[in-house]
């Protein structure tokens, strides 16, 4: 991915993160600070889905790493880019971009109702945080997510062309990148 924006005339870097642990989005950002300067848009869009189940054969197990995973790491990485992004912190303003999906709504019932209920906290860590940094020219969005392979009725209701001078994608990777 690195080597076609590069292609393109854009200015990239990969840093490899697990950014359900705070100390490595910490990491992330400090990089991105160092190497790109100011953060200007924050894209979350890391989550994972697990197998298809039932609610009764869930594991603690299971359900810990789908929370971890979708939920801790779009708090941390907010919390990140707020104090880069916000007037009150001495940034610019910025957008942050939270991608739900059309499961928090539907629920997802005898398939994956953790998942479902991990993008639910993530519209409401939107519409909260949405209101906690308004005033900080801070915007936050949360889209569903177009053509989620998991379920057929998502539907696109946006895409983002271009976001300037610092977009950071968090995304969901293998552990080890070639």
């Amino acid at each position: 991915m690195v080597s076609t924006l590069t292609k393109e005339g854009s200015t990239a870097i990969a840093v490899q993160a697990d950014v359900s642990i705070e100390s490595d989005v910490v990491r992330l950002f400090e990089t991105v600070d160092e190497q790109l300067g100011s953060v200007g848009a924050l894209v979350n869009n890391a989550a994972i889905v697990l197998p298809q189940m039932r609610v009764e054969d869930m594991q603690a197990s299971r359900i810990n790493q789908i929370l971890s995973t979708n939920i801790t790491s779009a708090f941390l990485c907010c919390r990140e880019a707020v104090k880069r992004m916000s007037f009150l912190h001495g940034g610019q303003g910025g957008s942050i971009v939270n991608v739900s999906s059309a499961a928090s709504r539907i629920g997802a019932a005898g398939e994956y109702v953790d998942y479902a209920a991990s993008k639910g906290a993530i519209d409401t860590l939107t519409k909260g945080l949405s209101l906690e940094v308004a005033a900080e020219g801070l915007i936050e969005k949360s889209p569903v997510i177009a053509k989620e392979s998991i379920f057929k009725d998502s539907v696109p209701i946006f895409k983002i062309s271009k976001m300037i001078p610092v977009l950071i994608a968090v995304e969901t990777l293998p552990k080890s990148i070639p």
